[in-house]
């Protein structure tokens, strides 16, 4: 299970956030989510939990989020938000954001990759030279991307490229990188 992004909700504004809320559904029970952690709110879609509430019982929250499959979020004061998915889960939500190099050969015969999306080209003599190059700029990138992510994620040419970086960052070895680049 992994925590994924944040949200700014301030402008929901104050009312019931300190109420502890019981979800009118006749399947939330104690041993669910809502009724364990007693969520703010459930929509029926996601659960919302406030942030002392998944301290005091981060077991039952992992469980329903690991187990179960349910997402959750957590809030914190007003408007700090994390979601809490699966990390295999998130892997399936970020198949959408596919990296396709183009192809370009070269006049002196050798190859250039580039992915339009991240604005990254790489060149090599070969197919297979300039496939292992492209995957260690791209981890160069990601390890980049994170160390200044708030600079990237403000930076307009450059937010796009977070749910890039974070397949790249789910990777544990530089041939599943390898295996993100579709020829």
């Amino acid at each position: 299970m992994i925590f994924l992004g944040f949200r700014n909700w301030s402008d929901r504004g104050r009312a019931g956030f300190r109420k502890v809320w019981k979800c009118p559904k006749s399947e939330c029970t104690e041993r669910t989510l809502c009724g364990i952690l007693r969520a703010r709110r459930c929509t029926g879609v996601l659960a919302e939990v406030q942030f002392t509430a998944a301290r005091s019982s981060f077991t039952e929250l992992f469980d329903s989020v690991w187990h179960r499959c349910l997402p959750a979020v957590v809030r914190r004061r007003q408007a700090e938000e994390v979601l809490l998915l699966r990390r295999d889960l998130v892997g399936e939500v970020l198949k959408a954001y596919r990296l396709r190099p183009e192809v370009l050969p070269e006049e002196d015969g050798s190859v250039t990759l580039a992915v339009d999306e991240l604005e990254l080209a790489v060149n090599a003599p070969t197919l297979e030279g300039a496939v292992k190059e492209l995957a260690r700029e791209l981890k160069l990138y990601a390890r980049d991307y994170l160390e200044r992510l708030p600079l990237f994620l403000n930076a307009p040419n450059r937010r796009g490229h977070f749910p890039y970086m974070l397949r790249v960052w789910l990777c544990e070895t530089d041939e599943e990188i390898e295996g993100l680049l579709e020829m």
